[in-house]
């Protein structure tokens, strides 16, 4: 019995986790101690400014998110085309046929 699986990706805008509207800010959090810490992405590393252990979007007017226990803040990116990439992802939907 031969079966064809069809997969469709759509590119999707993160959301805003207070009120669902599309994310204007990315806030990224380090795991505190984050270089001496084998938990953290940061462990060992002489740059760690890319690096995220967690991550948070709002959209601007919600405000911006608490930080979680046990991390501190590490970047925040504004929507923008250079940063559009860090917004978006994509969703996978799966059709049997």
């Amino acid at each position: 019995m031969e079966k064809t699986k069809t997969v469709m990706k759509h590119l999707r805008r993160r959301e805003c986790e207070e009120c669902g509207a599309p994310a204007k800010y990315r806030y990224t959090y380090l795991l505190e101690g984050m270089r001496n810490n084998p938990a953290s992405a940061a462990y060992c590393k002489d740059d760690c400014s890319y690096c995220e252990d967690s991550v948070a979007f709002t959209c601007g007017p919600c405000g911006r998110p608490r930080t979680p226990a046990g991390y501190v803040e590490a970047s925040r990116y504004a929507f923008c085309e250079k940063w559009e990439h860090l917004f978006n992802y994509w969703d996978e939907v799966e059709v049997m046929q």
